[in-house]
């Protein structure tokens, strides 16, 4: 549900779009001196083709996004009959739990079955806060203020989906009929909207009287509240505002 936040969302889109672009290459380590590998190489093929069906750029952009999200990413290791890593299939977080065996392997449990799997099958990247078997969720842990800004775009929703927030009151010292009621605000409608009614002085007979509405405080804190919540969603990801078009109080552009 963190995704539809349009906050949380332009971050993850961000982040894990921007890393997925960068090129990753194989490398040879040879008594400390690093060199890269031939095209032909397995390593180089399953870099430049790890999924049947996805992209590497589809691939890493959602290995990232999980680990932002989750925490932990998982990926299963698909291998040949000799033994060699072919395919690279990325599995949702939430259908794996890892853990420790009393020997201390490290295991994994896929959908909760019985069927434990170890570093051979699956590839687990932790992101921060990594404890020796999971890395923690930063939209777990800051719940409570993903759940702020949550319930105040559904306020919002219901705020301006119910149209509660009138322009004004047209009222009378008169007891009005409905008839009267109508044909008042028709008339009213026809003076006072459009363009060619701009800035023209409005008669209003037996006594009536328009009283402007302003916002209600209340309602102006909900709007300072979810511009707020914008900034906790920047600070917890780690991308500045201006990434997630917040620029209300610096600039995108910058001044250097």
């Amino acid at each position: 549900k963190a995704l539809g936040l349009p906050a949380v969302f332009r971050a993850v889109n961000v982040v894990a779009g921007t890393i997925a672009s960068l090129p990753i290459h194989a490398f040879r380590d040879s008594n400390g001196a690093r060199t890269p590998v031939s095209s032909s190489h397995a390593a180089a093929r399953l870099l430049a083709a790890p999924h049947p069906d996805m992209t590497p750029f589809e691939l890493w952009e959602t290995v990232i996004a999980h680990m932002m999200l989750w925490g932990n990413a998982y990926l299963w290791l698909r291998r040949d009959g000799a033994g060699q890593i072919t395919e690279l299939w990325p599995v949702h977080p939430g259908r794996i739990r890892a853990g420790r065996t009393s020997d201390l392997r490290k295991v994994y449990q896929l959908d909760g079955g019985d069927i434990e799997l170890d570093d051979r099958r699956i590839l687990h990247l932790p992101s921060f806060g990594y404890d020796g078997v999971s890395g923690v969720s930063p939209v777990r842990l800051a719940k409570e203020g993903l759940g702020l800004a949550m319930a105040a775009e559904q306020y919002g929703a219901r705020l301006f989906g119910s149209g509660s927030l009138a322009t004004g009151v047209l009222q009378t010292d008169q007891r009005l009929t409905q008839d009267q009621a109508d044909a008042l605000q028709v008339r009213w409608r026809q003076k006072h909207s459009g363009l060619s009614s701009a800035h023209e002085t409005i008669v209003l007979d037996s006594g009536a009287k328009w009283t402007q509405l302003s916002i209600p405080p209340e309602d102006a804190q909900f709007l300072e509240s979810r511009s707020f919540q914008v900034s906790e969603v920047a600070r917890l990801f780690g991308v500045p505002p201006h990434m997630l078009m917040d620029t209300e109080k610096v600039t995108s552009w910058g001044t250097g």
